[in-house]
C-alpha cells in the first residue's frame, strides 16, 4: 500500500495501480479510498509531506487537525499533507520507500513495531515523531512535537 501510494514521488514512477472496485492483488486498494482516504492527487505537490505508520491509521482523527495547525505555520506557496498510513510494522523495505519518495516526516503510532535493523537509524521508537533528511532519520521529540517545532526548507 506504502508504494503504491507514493508512486507520484519516486523519479522514475510515473503512474501507480488502484482497482476500480476491490484490489485483485496484495496491496492494491480502491481508486476511491486513493482519491478519498488518501488524497492521491495531492501527493505529487505535497511540501512538506508527513506520513503517520499506525496499524489504526484509518480511525486516526488528529492528522487533520495537526495539518491545519502545520499549515498555520509555513509560508503560503508550502503544502502540507499530513497521510496517516496503516502499517504494522516499520523495517528497512517501508524506511527506504518513505525516504526515496521524499517524505518530510514521520510520525510512528504507539502501537507500531520497529523492526531491529532500524536503529541503524537511531534509537527509533513507538510514538516518536522524526524528520527524515535524505537517507538519514533525526529524532525531533519522543512524543509528537508541536507544527511549531518541524522546520521544513522550502
Amino acid at each position: 500500500v506504502i508504494t503504491r501510494l507514493l508512486a507520484p514521488r519516486f523519479a522514475k514512477a510515473f503512474l501507480s495501480f488502484g482497482a476500480v472496485r476491490q484490489g485483485t492483488a496484495a496491496g492494491q486498494i480502491s481508486v476511491v479510498d486513493m482519491v478519498q482516504r488518501y488524497r492521491f492527487h495531492e501527493l505529487a505537490t505535497a511540501r512538506p509531506l508527513v506520513v503517520v505508520l499506525d496499524p489504526n491509521a484509518h480511525s486516526l482523527a488528529w492528522p487533520t487537525a495537526y495539518e491545519a495547525e502545520l499549515s498555520a505555520h509555513l509560508s503560503p506557496d508550502m503544502h502540507p499533507l499530513m497521510l496517516p498510513l496503516p502499517c504494522q510494522r516499520l523495517g528497512p523495505g517501508v524506511w527506504l520507500s518513505l525516504v526515496l519518495a521524499g517524505v518530510s516526516g514521520v510520525v510512528l503510532g504507539s502501537d507500531i513495531e520497529i523492526d531491529p535493523a532500524m536503529q541503524v537509524f537511531g534509537p527509533l521508537q513507538a510514538g516518536g515523531s522524526y524528520r527524515v533528511e535524505h537517507y538519514t532519520a533525526i529524532m525531533v521529540s519522543s512524543e509528537l512535537a508541536s507544527a511549531s517545532q518541524w522546520q521544513f526548507a522550502p
